[in-house]
């Protein structure tokens, strides 16, 4: 690969994947480490509240997925909404495995679960092109108008 070649190839990357021009490498090392923040917030407030409240990380977690996945300029309406039902999902898999299983073992268990179901979104539901957002956007939009009349 030469150098353009490679330019290319890594400017392509960071507005494909990566959060404020950072690459997808550096997007995955931060969604890690805040995956495993949440879970040790989750740890330690089930361990202070006596197994009451084991939930404090994975509600920030839940809301900062939920932010990065309601940006317009990567994901079209449809993207949006699948991405968010995903979380939300995850987010009830997330609090009943709290409850239901001891709070270091859940919150190593979750650190490891988050960071696959961001794989598993940017593999499913990837990140679009401003084109394709559009085109997939006025698609959308006509299907729920047809819904609508129906």
């Amino acid at each position: 690969m030469n150098e353009d070649n490679s330019k290319t190839y890594i400017e392509g990357e960071v507005k494909n994947y990566g959060y404020n021009g950072m690459t997808l490498s550096e997007s995955r090392a931060l969604n890690l480490s805040q995956n495993a923040f949440s879970s040790a917030l989750d740890w330690k407030s089930s361990k202070v509240t006596d197994g009451k409240v084991g939930y404090i990380g994975t509600v920030g977690n839940t809301i900062s997925m939920m932010a990065r996945d309601a940006d317009n300029s990567k994901f079209s309406m449809r993207d949006q909404a699948t991405r968010e039902y995903l979380n939300i999902g995850y987010a009830v898999g997330t609090y009943l495995s709290l409850k239901l299983v001891p709070a270091p073992v859940s919150a190593g268990v979750n650190t490891i679960a988050d960071e696959r179901l961001e794989e598993f979104n940017d593999r499913e539901v990837p990140p679009k092109t401003k084109e394709q957002i559009e085109k997939d956007n006025e698609k959308y939009v006509r299907e729920k108008i047809e819904e609508s009349l129906d």
